[in-house]
């Protein structure tokens, strides 16, 4: 049987008194407000698979960067994509690979923020936006930094 909770909440409204509205939270979120947990990442950044290797994609927002951020621990690779003056981009296409491995992750419409879940070792990353590629050699691991991609604008 799957348990949802009711939520009830008082809203002001200016043509009326009091209203009293309902909505339905899935057990997860319920539990995560009784205990003052963060609620669970939105779905704009859920984990996603591609070739083996898990991510996650996005960072439009102040608040998806946070909750991104929050994850960082379990995502050894950060790459972080922009252009021109440094306005953030989304990427039309991002594939890494790696020696005997092949290639581990290959997407399309990701960023501006991707964080991966890449064994420990050294890849190179392709990015491109707007018909433009670029290439660069980084390194997945504990000792790993962002990567940051910036496009001509």
């Amino acid at each position: 049987m799957n348990k949802h909770w009711t939520f009830t909440a008082a809203l002001l409204l200016a043509a009326s008194p009091w209203t009293v509205a309902q909505t339905t939270l899935s057990p997860q979120l319920a539990a995560a407000i009784a205990s003052n947990a963060p609620p669970p990442a939105p779905a704009s950044i859920m984990m996603r698979e591609g070739n083996g290797a898990r991510y996650i994609s996005g960072g439009a927002g102040t608040e998806e960067r946070r909750n991104m951020a929050s994850q960082r621990a379990r995502f050894p690779l950060k790459i972080v994509l922009s252009a021109g003056q440094g306005e953030y981009i989304v990427a039309d296409k991002l594939r890494l690979h790696g020696g005997k491995s092949g290639a581990l992750l290959d997407v399309a419409d990701v960023g501006p923020w991707v964080m991966i879940d890449a064994p420990a070792g050294s890849y190179t990353l392709e990015v491109t936006y707007q018909g433009k590629t670029q290439r660069r050699s980084v390194k997945a691991g504990k000792a790993s930094g962002d990567v940051n991609l910036r496009f001509p604008g």
